[in-house]
C-alpha cells in the first residue's frame, strides 16, 4: 500500500512539473501526455516564422504542420502526425464529414469533460478513420475531444484492439490533454473560459 501511494505521489509530481513547463510555452497549443508526462506542442505561425510544427517537450520537431486558412469551412490542420478537422458550423447536428483523406465521425456528443475541476459540457468525442489510400505516418484511427467553445481538449491514437468499441472510454488509457486555457479551434476568449472555476485546466482530463 505504501509503495502504491509513493508511486501515485511521484506520478502527480512528474505531471505537475511537466505541466508547469508547458504553461511557459507561448505562441503554441500545448498538450500534456498521460501517462507519459511529455508534451505535444502545436506551434502557431508568426510574422517572422510562417511555418508551423508538431514538436515534443524537448523541442524536437516531429513533423511539419499546416493549418487551414480562415476561409476554410473547417477548423483544421494536417501533418504526418495527426490530421484534424471539425466544421465551424453544423455541430452538433452534423455527425460525419471528410477532410484530407480522413473520415471524421461524432461518436458521442454533449459530453462533460473536466480538467482538474474545470468542466465544459459541449464536448464531442470524434473518431478519425483513414481511407484505404492514406499511407502517411498516422495510419491508425485517432480520437479527438473537441469543445465547441474551448476548442481541442484532447486527442490520441486508437489501438487496433480498441477499434471495435468507442475510443478513449477512459482517459487514463492514454492521450494528450490540453495545458493551455484554450485549445485549437476555440470560439471564445480566455476571459470567458472555464466559467465554473475561472481557472485554466492544469491536469489530465476526467469525464462524467
Amino acid at each position: 500500500m505504501r509503495n502504491k501511494t509513493l508511486v501515485a505521489a511521484t506520478a502527480t509530481f512528474l505531471f505537475a512539473a511537466v505541466f508547469a513547463h508547458a504553461k511557459d510555452i507561448h505562441d503554441a497549443y500545448v498538450y500534456v501526455g498521460w501517462p507519459l508526462y511529455d508534451t505535444m506542442i502545436l506551434s502557431r505561425p508568426t510574422a517572422t516564422d510562417p511555418k508551423a510544427t508538431f514538436s515534443n517537450g524537448r523541442g524536437d520537431a516531429i513533423s511539419d504542420l499546416e493549418y487551414c486558412s480562415d476561409e476554410s469551412p473547417f477548423f483544421c490542420f494536417e501533418s504526418r502526425t495527426y490530421t484534424f478537422a471539425v466544421p465551424k458550423r453544423g455541430l452538433p447536428e452534423q455527425k460525419a464529414w471528410e477532410f484530407g483523406g480522413w473520415r471524421f465521425e461524432v461518436i458521442q456528443d454533449r459530453r462533460t469533460v473536466q480538467l482538474v475541476g474545470c468542466s465544459t459540457s459541449d464536448v464531442a468525442l470524434i473518431r478519425a478513420t483513414s481511407k484505404p489510400d492514406v499511407t502517411e505516418a498516422m495510419s491508425e484511427d485517432a480520437f479527438f475531444y473537441y469543445s465547441r467553445t474551448h476548442g481541442l481538449l484532447g486527442f490520441g491514437l486508437i489501438a487496433g484492439l480498441a477499434k471495435t468499441r468507442p475510443p478513449a472510454s477512459d482517459p487514463d488509457a492514454g492521450g494528450w490533454w490540453l495545458a493551455n486555457t484554450l485549445g485549437f479551434g476555440a470560439t471564445i476568449t480566455e476571459a470567458d473560459a472555464w466559467p465554473d472555476c475561472r481557472q485554466p485546466p492544469s491536469r489530465k482530463a476526467r469525464q462524467e
